[in-house]
């Protein structure tokens, strides 16, 4: 299931956001992910398509708990809430 999810989200991407995306295990980027505003490399949520956005959160959905999923969407929320999701 994971596999599957990993796999249909990198081929939703196109070549340039799929480079993007991807970081060697050893990258100390893969350790960037608690909440703190501030730029980090990858690709946004907002810089992809319905499609792949959907994709992104198959993924996520086939990776974290419902604990997780549940935290997640409601980050997300309040990024919109607060205007965070904005170019700036």
């Amino acid at each position: 299931m994971v596999e599957q999810a990993v796999l249909e989200f990198l081929a939703a991407l196109s070549p340039d956001l799929r480079q993007a995306a991807l970081f060697p295990f050893a990258s100390e980027e893969r350790r960037n992910w608690h909440y703190i505003p501030r730029q980090r490399r990858g690709v946004p949520l907002k810089q992809m398509t319905e499609a792949q956005r959907r994709a992104a959160k198959a993924l996520l959905h086939a990776t974290l708990s419902a604990r997780g999923q549940t935290r997640v969407e409601d980050i997300m929320w309040l990024e919109k809430c607060s205007g965070g999701d904005r170019e700036g």
